[in-house]
């Protein structure tokens, strides 16, 4: 909760206040690691909302930006700024709007802004311009820097993040662009001033936000991806370094997140039924955190364990695989940028938002946990191949 400002208070003293913050948010640290630390403690103390009072003051001021018409001429814009959501599955989902707005905008200069951990995903599709982020030093002096960099050079800014943070707020308000364009309530003038809002009718999310570009008059841009070569040898090296028979497909099963969805006996049965298919060799994807229990389980199945892959070389493991079982959701929209078969258990809403169903991608809604018939069906799916693409 943030610090009630009194009614009484007067504009001199808001201004007063308003220069000290702006002075706070960009004096140097004497370390670039910690510069940002004590400035973040302090924006939690004022609080969000006080805190957003101030930057749009000091935006208001400092950075006013022309009136613009709509619709824009589109010929008229030269350089333009994609900011992405710091979430990496959203950012996949991002991706076919990016593509289509690049394509849209092919005579201009874009450069997308993208948070350190989801960047190796947009790598992979040539020919972006990406600046990189951290996260962590959202308050440090650089980040501020990176923020003023943009200020008057940016024709259009694109915020693609539908819940941003005060800082990322204040990254596009801070470019002054004529045209700040974010979804629904992600923020005010003068952080924004152009508001797109897709229709309720648009579940998935893809879809959602691909509204951003349709509104220019773009349709959904197709999405190329490429794994360098250099992480495919990487990924064919450890292949050979777990003793993998090379000429046998690869299955990839996400055993970790059946474990901690439905534990360790629904997740022994259903890999059972999995392996009993004789599709390929089952490999282990392993992300997240690991208990001592899980370890010990993982060891016990005597099957090859890909841990903490990069995001390229997750890419280029999902690539060379068979097809993947996983109710993760990144994990599931991995396989589906990258053309390859996945299938999942989700609940409903998970589903209809970020898993489409078509001849790639297969889904199975459960409530509390998937039953013996839900298992056999899916087995069922899984094992039909006239139903799955062409296979590689």
């Amino acid at each position: 909760m943030g610090l009630p400002i009194p009614a009484s208070r007067s504009i001199f003293c808001l201004r007063q206040e308003a220069k000290f913050i702006f002075r706070l948010y960009n004096m140097p640290g004497k370390k670039a690691k910690n510069s940002g630390g004590w400035r973040r403690a302090f924006f939690s103390l004022l609080g969000n909302a006080r805190s957003r009072k101030f930057f749009t003051f000091l935006l208001r001021k400092n950075h006013k930006a022309p009136a613009f018409h709509f619709p824009i001429d589109i010929t008229s814009v030269k350089n333009i700024l994609l900011i992405l959501p710091e979430d990496r599955l959203l950012v996949l989902h991002q991706l076919k709007n990016v593509i289509s707005l690049m394509t849209l905008y092919k005579h201009a200069a874009v450069t997308l802004l993208c948070e350190r951990s989801a960047a190796a995903y947009i790598k992979m599709v040539p020919g972006l311009n990406l600046i990189e982020y951290d996260a962590q030093y959202y308050y440090s002096a650089g980040f501020s820097r990176l923020a003023q960099q943009f200020r008057g050079s940016i024709d259009i800014c694109f915020l693609l993040d539908t819940e941003p943070g005060l800082p990322v707020l204040y990254m596009a308000g801070s470019t002054a662009a004529p045209v700040r364009i974010g979804y629904g309530d992600a923020g005010e003038f003068p952080f924004l001033n152009l508001h797109i809002r897709p229709s309720p009718k648009r579940v998935y999310l893809t879809d959602w936000y691909c509204s951003m570009a349709e509104i220019f008059g773009s349709r959904p841009g197709e999405i190329r991806w490429r794994v360098a070569q250099k992480t495919v040898e990487e990924v064919d090296h450890l292949i050979r370094e777990l003793k993998i028979n090379p000429d046998v497909p690869l299955i990839g099963f996400d055993a970790l997140h059946f474990l901690h969805a439905f534990g360790i006996a629904w997740t022994e049965r259903f890999m059972h039924r999995v392996n009993d298919l004789h599709l390929g060799t089952i490999y282990f994807h392993v992300e997240d955190t690991r208990s001592e229990e899980e370890l010990v389980w993982l060891c016990k199945q005597n099957l090859p364990s890909f841990a903490d892959l990069s995001a390229s070389r997750l890419a280029a493991l999902v690539s060379k695989s068979r097809f993947i079982v996983s109710g993760n959701t990144p994990m599931y929209a991995l396989a589906g940028l990258l053309h390859r078969p996945a299938f999942g258990f989700f609940r409903e809403d998970a589903i209809s938002r970020f898993c489409p169903q078509n001849l790639l991608l297969k889904g199975i809604v459960y409530s509390d946990r998937p039953d013996d018939e839900a298992i056999e069906r899916m087995i069922d799916l899984i094992g039909k191949p006239a139903k799955r693409p062409q296979e590689k």
